[in-house]
């Protein structure tokens, strides 16, 4: 009972030290003029002041500094490392522009420490087995998508939040289910959800500050971190992760590859993606974000409950899922430029 209470007043710690702290941030932002002015390509139409999602990374941080080693939200301290080095570079390009050469350069080093951390399995695919290293291969270059994708779906009020705190409380129910046999604990995930919830109050439905590089990048390796966590104590469970996590992978990936085929310059600044058309389409970010919770919550997560399960087969479990994100990523012409 002592261990739940503890628990429970460190999560409500960990939500009101990540509100206050980004109130903290949104002053100095207005005092120092680091502000997001709205573009052509912009999904907003007023002067914004980012770099708030930095109060969710220093209260992680903090806290696997704290827990590392620890039995109750336990966080391996070896990877705090990678995820300095990606927000550290994404506050930077917050404040100063830098280069792509640069970041890529830095988020590559970080996801290379990720993978040579865990020691990655196999993967059994229908009718052939994919061997180790060529699945560390594969998880190096997925590392540096991840922290990309969501950065890219950081665009319209709240979805980047609400996203995170969904995908860190499912991680943590299946380490949970998994019986702990895992890097990062159960309870941390919930930590972590509860820091993007205390963000998310600045950010929704008006955002009255914007997330920033520095923390949407750290959000994205710490989802790649989970799902290679997962694969290497259970590919079901890697499956039901990815799963939960399909909206922002089908968006910007189909996004990606629709703007290579039709040969755009990818580095550019867009706002081809389908949730952004989406919010144009119906003139409001908050419908387009509750539609995307609502689609984690009564789609995806019912068909990852199913895998995890073994109620159907991963593969069929995967691909039903995703089909409805697909579905409206074609709906809503993903990558197509936008007139």
């Amino acid at each position: 009972m002592t261990s739940y209470l503890y628990g429970l007043v460190v999560l409500v710690g960990v939500f009101f030290g990540v509100y206050g702290l980004a109130g903290v941030l949104r002053s100095y932002a207005l005092h120092k003029n680091i502000v997001d002015r709205p573009t052509h390509r912009s999904s907003h139409t007023a002067d914004t002041p980012r770099g708030g999602g930095l109060s969710v990374v220093i209260v992680a941080i903090v806290c696997g500094f704290l827990s590392a080693g620890s039995e109750v939200f336990n966080y391996p301290a070896f990877l705090l490392l990678p995820l300095l080095l990606v927000a550290g570079i994404g506050v930077v390009d917050d404040i100063k522009d830098v280069s792509a050469r640069t970041r890529m350069c830095v988020q590559a080093l970080a996801a290379l420490m990720v993978v040579y951390f865990f020691t990655i399995p196999a993967l059994i695919l229908p009718g052939v087995k994919v061997p180790s290293e060529l699945v560390g291969l594969i998880a190096l270059f997925a590392v540096i998508w991840s922290i990309n994708l969501f950065n890219f779906m950081d665009g319209i009020n709240g979805i980047a939040s609400i996203q995170a705190i969904l995908v860190f409380l499912c991680f943590s129910v299946l380490v949970y289910w998994e019986g702990g046999q895992t890097a990062v604990s159960a309870e941390f995930w919930l930590i972590l959800a509860s820091a993007c919830a205390g963000f998310l109050v600045w950010n929704f439905p008006l955002a009255r500050i914007f997330m920033g590089d520095g923390c949407s990048g750290f959000l994205g390796l710490l989802i790649a971190i989970g799902l290679i966590d997962l694969l290497c104590a259970s590919q079901r469970l890697f499956v039901a992760g990815l799963i939960v996590h399909g909206v922002f992978v089908i968006d910007a990936t189909s996004t990606l590859l629709v703007r290579l085929f039709n040969r755009e310059k990818i580095q550019n600044a867009h706002r081809d993606h389908a949730y952004q058309k989406a919010s144009r389409c119906f003139n409001s970010h908050t419908v387009v974000t509750l539609g995307v919770g609502a689609i984690n919550l009564f789609w995806l997560v019912p068909w990852a409950a199913l895998v995890a399960l073994s109620a159907v087969s991963m593969w069929v479990g995967l691909v039903a899922a995703f089909s409805l994100p697909l579905a409206l990523a074609y709906y809503f012409k993903a990558g197509v430029k936008s007139a």
